[in-house]
């Protein structure tokens, strides 16, 4: 599963309007696939304003960010599962 967007931002973060979807997301004839693309566009809504860096602003006022469903890594028995989502890191989502 494969959800990319084409997203625009004012200087303080903010969307300037809707996200689109962009045609290289996968195929939504599924009703798991539109759930998948709805949440993308609803994560993208809830968690700003984004804190990004004013300097750089010429290149992160129009991008492309994916999402992309990513295989759970295998438990060790009787241990529970560790991967890229154990642990939060900072990013431009404040937490959403």
């Amino acid at each position: 599963m494969k959800v990319v967007l084409e997203i625009s931002l004012t200087r303080e973060g903010r969307l300037v309007e809707q996200p689109s979807v962009s045609p290289e997301s996968s195929a939504t004839a599924s009703d798991y696939a539109q759930a998948y693309q709805k949440s993308a566009l609803r994560a993208l809504t809830e968690c700003q304003p984004y804190t990004l860096p004013a300097e750089y602003y010429e290149q992160w006022k129009h991008f492309m960010p994916i999402f992309v469903e990513l295989p759970a890594p295998p438990k060790e028995k009787g241990k529970p599962g560790t991967g890229l989502f154990d642990t939060r890191t900072p990013s431009i989502c404040r937490g959403c």
